[in-house]
Order: structure tokens, then C-alpha cells, then sequence
């Protein structure tokens, strides 16, 4: 019987999977307004984040933005309920790569490249990346479990369904290192711009007009390993039609100083969100929680 949950929510999300993309945005169009106008989910957050990332900006441009973002966070939740049910060529016309070449280039040095990746746009289609690159080489991301274990088992089977794999938080090491010992060539990507746990936080650094601390294990694991590191920038080129451009932050990490690398991903990403400002997770409370090992380091000064 535990199982009929987990079997309710996929069934309904298979029979919303069968639609084409033009009803699909139908639907989204039609969730931009409840959540939006009727159900106000999280504006009241969302509109103090742009007033204080971006105070230069005019009440009607951060409105605009405002009214963006909710349109692609609708967007978002009927595209990844269509992923049950979506072909190969269809995934690939919508989520594009660059920058794939060079970055597999660098394994012939280095086997395993880690990849910052942050909540801009469609962030779940970034795991069709395994499309894209060449037979031999894995793709990896990390995830943390969602409360509902249900929708968790349902995300995490379309998050593998192109050929890569998930890998826990907690077992991130552990894998890493049965990699390089198998000499197995992979890149893995790290969503990086989230509040880090107080065993893996940063000196914080300004961003987005904010003193705001990121997680170092990108950083950490990088130079442990001195594996190239790559900084994953989407871009909306459409309705539903995402890019990434891969670039190389460095192929030698272990000549950059502490925290030199978590400030470097955190410039490249503010640089990309001003770009597109509607396309960042702006109903994420960012700024809520300042790690204990943050605050410990304010009191003391």
C-alpha cells in the first residue's frame, strides 16, 4: 500500500506528460495566474529580494522582473511534470550545450570535472547533459532528498533518465574517489548557489548586493583532487528552450587561494543573473539563515 502514493502522482503526471508543449503552456499561463494574482505565492518575498538586490532599478522594472519570474517558475513546474513522457530529439531542441568539446578536451589531463551550476531557468534540464557528450564519459549531479519521498523517487528517476546518475550529498566523496580509482572519465555538476550547511561554508563574499556565504565543496573537492572546474551559464532562448554555455574557471585549482574560487563562482554568477534577472530562483530565502560558522565569525570582529 505505501507504494499506491508514489504510483497516484506519477500516473497523473504521465497522463500531463501525454499533452503536447502547446497545451502545456496553456496550463502554465493558467498557473502564472493563480499563483500569481489569486494564491500571491511567496510575492511578498520575491518583491523584497529585488528591492534589495536591485534598489537602482525602477518600481516598474523590478515589477516586470517580478511578473517574469512567475511566469517561468509556471513554466518550470508543467515542463518538468511534461519530462515523464518527452523523446530524445525533443529534450535535445530544448536543451542545448556549448563549450561541451573543450570541457572534454580537459579529461584528457584530468578524468573528473566538476561543473557550478545555480537555479537559473529550467535547471532541471541541465540533466540531459549525458545527450551531449561522448560515450565514454559519465555524467553525475548532486541532489539533496526532497521531504516528500514520493515526488523525491519520481524526480530522481527523470533526473536519470538520460544516462547520468544522482548521487547524494552525503555520499559525494565516496564517489568521487571510486571514480578517479576506476580512472572513470566524468564530469559532475553541483548546484552551488544555495545556503551552505554550517560544515561547509565559505568567508562570504558581497553578492547581489548582499554579504552572502556559499557551500565550498566544489572548492574543496576540486583542490583535493586538482580537477578542472567549470562554470555552467544558462540563457533563455525561448519559450521552453534552454542554453548552457560551458567555461573553464581553471584546470589547477590548487594554485588558487582559499575561498579564492567560491568568490570567483559567485562573480560569474551574479554577472549571469543581472544578465536575465526573471530567470534566478527568487522565492528561495536566500538570505534567511546565515550559517552558525558565519555567525561565530561576526561576533568575534
Amino acid at each position: 500500500m505505501k507504494k499506491v502514493p508514489y504510483y497516484s502522482i506519477r500516473s497523473l503526471f504521465y497522463l500531463i506528460s501525454l499533452l503536447p508543449f502547446r497545451v502545456i503552456y496553456i496550463l502554465a499561463d493558467v498557473l502564472y495566474f493563480l499563483i500569481y494574482y489569486v494564491v500571491g505565492y511567496r510575492k511578498k518575498i520575491v518583491r523584497k529580494h529585488l528591492v534589495d538586490c536591485f534598489p537602482e532599478y525602477t518600481v516598474e522594472k523590478r515589477l516586470k522582473i517580478e511578473r517574469e519570474y512567475f511566469r517561468l517558475m509556471s513554466d518550470y513546474i508543467l515542463e518538468n511534470i511534461k519530462l515523464v513522457r518527452i523523446s530524445k530529439k525533443s529534450m535535445m531542441k530544448r536543451m542545448t550545450f556549448s563549450g561541451v568539446v573543450d570541457m572534454v578536451e580537459t579529461m584528457k589531463e584530468q578524468p573528473i570535472v566538476l561543473v557550478y551550476l545555480s537555479h537559473m531557468g529550467n535547471w532541471e534540464y541541465v540533466a540531459s547533459l549525458k545527450y551531449w557528450l561522448p560515450e565514454d564519459v559519465h555524467a553525475a549531479q548532486l541532489y539533496h532528498k526532497l521531504h516528500n519521498p514520493y515526488v523525491d523517487r519520481l524526480m530522481k528517476e527523470i533526473r536519470e533518465q538520460y544516462g547520468g546518475e544522482c548521487i547524494l550529498m552525503k555520499d559525494t566523496l565516496r564517489r568521487i574517489l571510486e571514480y578517479k580509482r576506476d580512472n572513470r572519465k566524468v564530469v559532475i555538476g553541483f548546484i552551488a548557489d544555495q545556503v551552505p550547511s554550517n560544515d561547509n561554508v565559505h568567508e562570504g563574499t558581497m553578492f547581489l548586493n548582499h554579504e552572502t556565504y556559499f557551500a565550498s565543496g566544489v572548492e574543496k573537492i576540486a583542490t583535493k583532487l586538482n580537477a578542472p572546474v567549470v562554470y555552467a551559464e544558462l540563457s533563455r532562448t525561448k519559450r521552453g528552450h534552454y542554453h548552457v554555455h560551458f567555461s573553464m574557471v581553471t584546470s589547477t585549482p590548487k594554485e588558487y587561494a582559499k575561498d579564492e574560487l567560491t568568490n570567483i563562482y559567485a562573480s560569474m554568477l551574479e554577472k549571469s543573473i543581472r544578465k536575465d534577472p526573471a530567470l534566478w530562483l527568487w522565492s528561495h530565502r536566500r538570505w534567511k539563515r546565515i550559517p552558525i560558522q558565519a555567525q561565530k565569525k561576526h561576533q568575534q570582529a
